[in-house]
């Protein structure tokens, strides 16, 4: 870990959250995974003040936590990010891509959760104030979150979420050992850590949308016009209540009823995804720069669609694409015969 690096992690922790929470992000940083009674020790703080930073910590999804149960006592271990926290540097990366991908509306709701990290969709009706809106605007809205978590993103949270790759897969190994009468022999205990390391393969692998439920119905209320600002923590969050409701007597007259979003459930801004996006806008600029904008042309279309299969920036290889489905998504006003 570079000097720069660790410098430049606490000092976004501390612009972002206060001096608190830097002084028990940078215990992390520095020693690693640690449990609260030292870091409690090392930062000098009440309990309850660590409690308060670690709790703001886990809400932005910087710090994990695991419990370890090994011991007579139950001891809860925490872990930070720095690759999270890095990211934070990137917030207006990522609301101008949400905006040019999911227009207004979906900056919006994305803007609210990614401000307040982890948030429950209820949370965000109230923060957007939704509620007061008629009932067009309530299905734009459900519409509008629907897709967000279709395209992936944001994300429901699931309890893997808060735990690091090497505490999960620690807790499924002591699962595993637990079940057998005799401890395992060497050739057992490797084909244990095979069968997890197969499965943390095919549930990071996984195409399935965790948080859409069902299709809901809303009854439809005259749309009002008035313009409504929230705040959300303090970053301005403004809601146009007319371009909530606008477009919604088409869908309306057509029967269609928008997936709804389990309410029960938290979500999260999913910047590994968007890390994707921002990483292929970069390779279609370097394209379009060196070459021309049919070359350019060609890249976005052969990046759009392998998008959806491409889970973070560590993928390297994209599966093949038949020319004719890149043909069919090429602009028609593209001059390729220039290129």
């Amino acid at each position: 870990m570079f000097t720069q690096q660790v410098s430049l992690c606490k000092q976004i922790v501390r612009e972002h959250y206060g001096p608190i929470v830097e002084a028990v992000a940078a215990v992390l940083i520095h020693e690693g995974r640690q449990p609260l009674g030292l870091i409690i020790r090392q930062t000098k703080l009440s309990p309850r003040t660590v409690r308060n930073a670690l709790a703001v910590l886990i809400q932005h999804s910087i710090a994990t936590h695991s419990t370890c149960e090994k011991t007579a006592r139950r001891d809860t271990y925490y872990s930070i990010s720095l690759k999270n926290i890095l990211r934070l540097q990137r917030a207006g990366l990522y609301l101008a891509l949400v905006e040019e991908r999911m227009g207004g509306d979906g900056l919006a709701v994305f803007r609210a959760i990614m401000v307040n990290g982890l948030m429950s969709i209820g949370g965000v009706r109230e923060v957007l104030g939704v509620a007061q809106m008629g009932g067009a605007a309530k299905l734009k809205f459900n519409s509008v979150v629907a897709k967000l978590v279709r395209e992936r993103f944001i994300t429901a949270v699931t309890e893997q979420d808060t735990v690091t790759k090497v505490d999960r897969i620690m807790q499924l190994e002591d699962a595993e050992i637990s079940k057998m009468t005799i401890p395992p022999t060497a050739k057992e205990l490797l084909t244990i850590r095979r069968r997890i390391m197969e499965q943390e393969e095919e549930a990071y692998h996984s195409t399935t949308v965790v948080g859409i439920k069902r299709r809901a119905s809303v009854d439809i209320e005259p749309a009002h016009s008035s313009k409504l600002l929230m705040s959300a923590n303090g970053y301005g969050v403004a809601v146009d209540n007319s371009s909530f409701d606008a477009g919604q007597q088409q869908d309306h007259s057509n029967s269609q009823r928008p997936e709804a979003v389990d309410d029960e459930l938290f979500f999260r801004a999913y910047y590994d995804r968007l890390d994707v996006f921002l990483r292929n806008q970069q390779i279609v600029n370097y394209f379009g720069d060196k070459y021309n904008a049919g070359a350019a042309a060609v890249a976005k279309c052969i990046l759009r669609i392998t998008e959806q299969h491409t889970r973070t920036c560590r993928v390297k290889v994209a599966n093949d694409i038949p020319s004719s489905a890149i043909f069919q998504h090429i602009p028609p006003d593209i001059p390729l015969a220039d290129s």
